[in-house]
């Protein structure tokens, strides 16, 4: 599944104009968190992990609630066009038979360690709930980038 709208935090946007972000390819890396279709994206109004908990998706089967780590991080500036794009590499949420069948969104936020205070990035909507109890859920990374600024 290609999630082609990422919509950056704005706490993530103002930190970048302010050169106070870490950048996403640097230490600590990141990671994909998946949420409930009650999470309400206040893209504004959230700044870290701690803000979204009460949504994200668990399960009793060890279903990773604090997220998947993400792989190979890159930012590039593609002159042709001026923007600048920043990649990852595509995200499995395994299966499990008594996983969650309500994932509606998902969250990359930076951090290596699991902790309250993970930095919210961006989010983006699977468009209708999701499963893993069949089967793994990819999120494939759009070809153009993850999130494009121009």
């Amino acid at each position: 599944m290609v999630l082609p709208n990422w919509v950056p935090y704005a706490s993530y946007r103002e930190k970048l104009f302010k050169g106070t972000a870490k950048t996403l390819e640097a230490t600590p890396g990141l990671r994909m968190i998946a949420a409930t279709a009650a999470f309400n994206p206040e893209a504004s109004t959230y700044s870290t992990y701690a803000d979204i908990t009460t949504w994200t998706v668990t399960d009793a089967s060890g279903f990773a609630a604090k997220g998947e780590a993400i792989a190979n991080e890159t930012v590039t500036l593609v002159t042709a066009n001026g923007t600048v794009a920043s990649d990852f590499d595509d995200v499995t949420f395994a299966s499990s038979a008594s996983g969650p069948t309500n994932i509606r969104y998902v969250n990359v936020v930076l951090s290596a360690a699991v902790t309250a205070n993970m930095e919210l990035v961006a989010w983006a909507s699977t468009g209708s709930d999701k499963s893993v109890q069949s089967g793994s859920l990819t999120v494939n990374i759009d070809a153009d980038g993850f999130i494009i600024s121009t």
